[in-house]
């Protein structure tokens, strides 16, 4: 089974007035980066929270120290992939980062 992703190619972002696609718009795909890192900023001390575990306990699961997670919710520092995927195989299904993905990609249906 293979899965072709299309970009649309009529996509109009905020900050650009003529219509271009993300391939030819840097700019536009820097902005959408931006975004998902401030929302997985958000995503992590938002679960962090919610789970009721301080900095440091986080970390020592992670095996990080406190600061590293205080800098990845802060956005001085940013979350290798690797600790990344930690988080969702600690966490599971309640790591969740808000990403817009519209005007991006579409799957095709199913067959």
């Amino acid at each position: 089974m293979t899965f072709e992703y299309a970009i649309e190619p009529n996509y109009t972002t905020t900050d650009c007035t003529t219509k271009r696609s993300f391939i030819h718009n840097r700019p536009a795909r820097q902005l959408r980066v931006s975004q998902f890192k401030m929302n997985m900023q958000k995503s992590i001390r938002r679960l962090r929270k919610s789970k009721k575990l301080t900095q440091r306990q986080l970390g020592n699961i992670l095996g990080v120290d406190q600061a590293t997670i205080s800098n990845f919710e802060s956005g001085k520092t940013i979350m290798t992939l690797d600790l990344a995927y930690e988080l969702i195989l600690v966490f599971g299904c309640d790591f969740y980062v808000e990403c817009d993905l519209s005007g991006i990609m579409s799957l095709p249906e199913a067959s």
